[in-house]
């Protein structure tokens, strides 16, 4: 029967551990930059298929509904 020190299985452990922080930390990270790129180019999309007019700068803001 093979001994491992209690000290080797630990170790072991909080590597593990360590690692799958840090890659459940990376996807988060990943996911998130996604989601920026996806609202943010639905909503470079809508100003841009805008039609230009001549009084655009001129009218009002509107208002949050």
């Amino acid at each position: 029967m093979l001994l491992i020190p209690c000290s080797t299985v630990h170790f072991s452990l909080v590597v593990r551990g360590a690692v799958t922080f840090l890659l459940c930390l990376f996807v988060l990270s990943l996911q998130l930059l996604w989601i920026n790129l996806i609202m943010d180019t639905l909503g470079a999309l809508a100003l841009a298929t805008e039609e230009p007019t001549d009084d655009l700068m001129e009218r009002k803001p509107v208002g949050k509904t």
